[in-house]
Formats: C-alpha cells, structure tokens, sequence
C-alpha cells in the first residue's frame, strides 16, 4: 500500500506501507536484549510502540523503540551507555521529554556477532511515574 505525506519542506514523500510481519517482533526482542545488556539498572523498561508493534496492520517497516528511564538524573550515563553503541543523541527533536538518538549505518547498535539491524528509531523518556 503506497500513501503519501508532505515532509516539512513542502515537499510531497511516497510512504509505503508494509503488511505485518513476525519479523518485527523478532527483531524487536533481538534489540532488546542488546540495550539491557548495555544498560542494566538504567531502564526501567524497554517497548516496541508504534504501528508495527500492532498485529494484523499494516507499517512502514521501521521499528520505533522507547527505553524508559526513572527521570533525568540518569539521563546522561543512559546516552552515554547508548553512544558506547554506535548511537548519537539527536535531542528532543521538538518533543519535549523524548530524547531520539540516531545511528550511523545498519550495523547499529555493535553486538557481537555483528549483524545488519533492521531500520528502527530509538527514543528515551522519562518515567511518568513517580516512585
């Protein structure tokens, strides 16, 4: 399914959405397991949200992934965690309390044995939870 989008230059974008795949929660979990292994105690909890984290609908295959964290006071170690990765912060992008970070080419984030990661977007935010 093709769809379109105007970008924030005015200019028109084709979207093409993707029918649900398996593979998304797969490659999710593989994630996952590399940010908790990197950043331990520092998450307080790692989601695949977003359109392909629904089974049965249709997506632009990119995996958007939230690490939640306590509060700022852990931000720092978290990015620095995330940038021993192979990721950049990419600040706010304009939404207050969601940190993006981006990555530099599909070898990201470094695990071993390296791998090609399918294309996904990582954010941090803030607990709005209080302890």
């Amino acid at each position: 399914m093709r769809s379109t989008g105007a970008t924030a230059r005015g200019r028109t974008r084709i979207v093409i959405l993707h029918e649900y795949t398996p593979e998304w929660e797969t490659e999710f979990t593989l994630l996952r397991e590399v940010y908790l292994e990197c950043l331990g105690n520092s998450a307080m909890a790692i989601e695949h949200v977003g359109s392909t984290s629904i089974p049965g609908i249709k997506a632009k295959p990119i995996i958007d992934i939230d690490i939640v964290i306590r509060d700022y006071c852990v931000f720092l170690e978290t990015a620095g965690k995330l940038v021993s990765l192979g990721y950049s912060h990419n600040g706010d992008q304009g939404i207050l309390h969601r940190e993006a970070f981006k990555r530099m080419d599909e070898f990201r984030p470094h695990s071993q044995p390296q791998r090609r990661w399918i294309n996904h977007h990582l954010y941090v935010a803030p607990s709005l939870v209080k302890s």
